[in-house]
């Protein structure tokens, strides 16, 4: 286990350098980049009038509560004054007549005037419970001890914890609202409030570890205009979820130190404290891209490698992928957007980069994706990169250099043990993190598919894999095919195979018709379902009955629509056929390289339930079909989201090969 305070997770904070150095042995990093107060001494201020006095106040016995309490009970309407009047009383002559002859006069007064801002937060921080309280207020549970270690253990999930001590300075409850509340002081102005807010994050995850209960947090700086910053419980909440990633951080670091292995990190966000920083000089070196150091001792085994390596087999390459996520964080630091980096995944077709915005800076989702073209030019990139956000984070697909190539066979082999009891059942695709997706038509979420995408998109493909996945797990007698090619091309070598009903349907007189027939079919399969008293054809099957699901494909849906009586027809049959279909073992899947509004419409895309979105030109086209951007974004030849009766998913479609299809011959 390692182990760590709050204050050198800090450091990490405001550059994760700095915090290798001072593991490294380096003395006095912390210091590095923060300015003191040149009129108070912060430190002495702490130990001597914060310290001190609300140990006094936690107190019940001392003279000083039971001066505070007497005029808290009073309910006296100069209430700050007479506050601050008992508090200099009380304790702050006896620290002046204590420190007065070590202290020159402008530390006195800037601390007098320091020991004044503190009087005034802690009153107006008791009044209103006061005031609400009434006769239930009670000074006992408002004030505790300061300066406490709470330590508390994080547990991620890949098993290396990490031990976290850290002494807040002071805590308060709030009765009336029955809160937790953090106090820090600080003996500067507001130049670095994000590190503060984080600090107080820290603390507060310590207190809700310990607690349950997560606290809201005060900040004071007690020099400047600007002197108190509130952190909200809602606030505190999005600061305390980005922590698992700085700890994470940290605790690769951590065991790079241990291990004494070289590790890659970024550079700190803040440009100014590297023209601070003693090491700036030569932390790229100690700290820039390991691939680099290790390149020359590695040239001649990886020389041997790639003569026999076959370059669509591939692995990611490591080096292309740290020097990717450099190129996201440095810009977005340049954007004055600070991310965090949060890992990466290497799927078949591109990278999936994964950064968590850093919050303490008011940094929010919409201001990271609006940047895509921003990455566009910084990564050299033909379009624009998909970001969308994820669980915990968002995500940046940057395509590969090297591809691996995704069969149809492989697909099916390798995920036969994930494949659904169904003979209308096939894999759409893989997804980033190698899992395979199947669709299964017989389930209520997914009996029928609207498929959109431009020219070269895949679309094509994509259906001529769905009807050979299909064939290969199901007889003839168990599966029916109509394939519907206005384009004359997409089936041909298709044609034959025993699972299709008929001929390839090209003229779209005879579509419409074949259409009819199937909702009449449809509905004779109802009265037969009624008469043997079973709800679908799962019935049916099981009472002896032989009887084959069908399915319909139709290739270019808006090549079909020739005049408004044609599409009046064509939406009644797909209507029928999506709100009736799947009980009866009728399913449909309708693709278009057109998705308008004019060919998409909203009776369509209601009937059809799971949506997938291949390469389109324009925004407008991606929410079309799947009803939010992203669409635009993809990359072609079978990068599709699907969308619709399930999450949102980015996927890589599979391609069938001549072996597949002579398999059905």
């Amino acid at each position: 286990m390692h182990n760590l305070n709050v204050s050198e997770i800090h450091l990490c904070q405001r550059c994760s350098r700095l915090l290798a150095y001072h593991l490294s042995g380096e003395k006095q990093v912390w210091r590095i980049g923060l300015k003191r107060s040149e009129s108070l001494p912060g430190k002495f201020f702490h130990d001597k009038i914060v310290q001190p006095l609300h140990k006094k106040l936690a107190s019940t016995r001392t003279r000083l509560f039971k001066a505070v309490n007497t005029i808290c009970q009073a309910s006296d309407h100069n209430f700050k004054i007479r506050f601050l009047e008992i508090l200099e009383s009380n304790f702050f002559l006896n620290f002046m007549q204590k420190h007065s002859q070590s202290l020159d006069t402008s530390d006195l007064l800037s601390i007098g005037k320091a020991f004044e801002q503190w009087c005034a937060f802690l009153s107006e921080f008791l009044l209103p419970i006061i005031q609400n309280m009434g006769d239930q207020f009670s000074l006992s549970e408002i004030f505790y001890l300061p300066e406490q270690l709470i330590s508390q253990t994080y547990n991620p999930e890949s098993g290396k914890s990490l031990k976290i001590s850290g002494k807040y300075d002071a805590i308060l409850f709030d009765t009336f609202h029955k809160e937790i509340v953090i106090l820090e002081c600080k003996g500067r102005d507001r130049d670095r409030s994000d590190e503060d807010i984080t600090q107080v994050g820290l603390y507060a995850w310590l207190i809700e570890q310990k607690t349950g209960i997560l606290p809201r947090g005060e900040i004071l700086y007690l020099t400047g205009a600007d002197q108190r910053y509130t952190i909200s419980p809602t606030k505190m909440r999005d600061i305390v979820n980005q922590l698992p990633h700085m700890f994470d951080h940290t605790i690769q670091i951590l065991d790079a130190h241990t291990n004494q292995k070289p590790i890659h990190l970024p550079r700190s966000a803040d440009a100014q404290l590297c023209t601070e920083c003693p090491f700036a000089s030569h932390c790229d070196t100690e700290y820039g891209d390991v691939s680099e150091k290790t390149k020359n001792t590695d040239n001649a085994s990886n020389n041997t490698d790639d003569k026999s390596r076959n370059t669509d087999d591939a692995s990611p390459n490591t080096d292309d992928e740290s020097k990717g996520i450099d190129t996201i964080i440095n810009l977005f630091n340049m954007l004055k957007t600070p991310v965090f980096d949060a890992g990466s995944i290497c799927g078949p077709r591109f990278i999936r980069y994964k950064i968590k915005p850093d919050h303490s800076k008011s940094v929010t989702v919409a201001k990271i994706t609006k940047r895509a073209q921003d990455l566009q030019i910084a990564m050299n990139l033909a379009q624009p990169p998909l970001m969308q956000s994820q669980a915990g984070y968002i995500s940046i697909d940057i395509p590969r250099k090297v591809r691996q190539p995704l069969t149809l066979g492989e697909v099916m082999r390798v995920a036969e043990d994930t494949r659904p009891n169904s003979k209308v059942a096939f894999p759409i695709g893989m997804a980033i993190d190698g899992k395979i997706v199947w669709i299964n038509l017989n389930d209520p979420a997914t009996p029928s598919i609207l498929v959109g995408g431009t020219s070269g998109s895949g679309k094509s493909v994509l259906l001529r894999s769905i009807l050979i996945a299909m064939a290969i797990n199901a007889k003839p007698e168990e599966l029916q095919l109509t394939l519907i090619d206005p384009k004359h091309v997409s089936f041909l070598d298709l044609s034959d195979i025993p699972h299709v009903d008929d001929d390839i349907i090209v003229d779209n007189a005879i579509a419409i018709d074949k259409l009819g027939q199937l909702v009449d079919e449809m509905e004779s399969r109802y009265a037969a379902f009624k008469a043997d008293q079973v709800f679908d054809i799962n019935g049916y099957q099981e009472k002896g009955h032989q009887i084959a699901h069908h399915v319909v494909i139709i290739d270019e849906y808006a090549d079909l629509i020739i005049d408004k009586q044609t599409k009046t027809d064509l939406e009644t049959a797909i209507q029928r056929l999506g709100q009736k279909g799947r009980a009866a073992g009728i399913h449909l899947i309708l693709a278009t390289q057109r998705p308008d509004a004019r060919v998409v419409t909203p009776l369509v895309k209601a009937n059809l339930q799971l949506k997938v979105a291949l390469k389109v030109t324009t925004v407008s086209n991606s929410n079309i079909i799947i009803d939010q951007p992203g669409a635009e974004c993809l990359i072609g030849k079978g990068d599709m989201l699907i969308a619709g009766s399930m999450p949102v998913k980015r996927l890589q479609g599979p391609i069938p090969s001549k072996t597949d299809i002579d398999k059905l011959k």
